[in-house]
């Protein structure tokens, strides 16, 4: 039976039958449920692990995204519909590097940094502030690192996160605000040693 049921309504709080509702752990991305709107917008998903779970999905409406936390005891969520836009960015003109991930937490969304640095995550909610998963492989140059950004309606010019706050962590990892800053992410070189990191 379903541990997780919501409703998907779109800005005018209309029902949004037939999309699909993706429940991923937060955790661990291997772990992926799914479930299709019916025509109240009603969905339900069997969650067995406890732990966060990101929900997600998109329309061609729009898409939506939330962070649920499931103990053992069902839970309810109303979600909604917002138009689509993206997270842009690009490593340290200093750093190049390719081949670095930045997944928003518990979603399909992804992009993988091409041979300038350069990365674009399409299709996220405009207006929602996302948990960006920055993975560096096999890369000396930078930590793994989780940012909170703010998707933009416009992207302005890159900025310096080296004053980001920390707001907590995410697989032990330290995760950074930069909500009060631009658009574009400027991941920061690794300060540490990172052959003495444990991954």
């Amino acid at each position: 039976s379903a541990t997780l049921t919501g409703t998907l309504t779109d800005a005018k709080g209309n029902p949004v039958a037939g999309a699909e509702v993706f429940a991923i752990a937060c955790d661990s991305s291997s772990v992926v449920l799914s479930a299709i709107t019916d025509e109240s917008g009603h969905f339900g998903l069997a969650l067995d692990l406890q732990g966060e779970y990101g929900l997600s999905g998109s329309t061609a409406a729009g898409a939506f995204y939330s962070v649920v936390e499931y103990s053992g005891t069902p839970v309810n969520v109303n979600l909604k519909l917002a138009g689509t836009g993206s997270i842009k960015g690009r490593l340290d003109a200093s750093m190049m590097d390719d081949g670095i991930v930045f997944t928003v937490v518990g979603s399909q969304w992804s992009s993988t940094t091409d041979m300038n640095g350069n990365f674009e995550i399409d299709g996220v909610p405009q207006g929602a502030i996302l948990p960006v998963y920055v993975d560096a492989g096999d890369s000396e140059k930078y930590d793994d690192v989780v940012y909170a950004v703010r998707v933009g309606y416009t992207l302005s010019g890159a900025a310096e996160f080296s004053d980001a706050m920390a707001i907590g962590s995410y697989k032990g990892i330290v995760a950074y605000d930069t909500v009060s800053s631009a658009n574009y992410i400027t991941i920061k070189p690794t300060s540490s040693s990172s052959a003495e990191a444990s991954s």
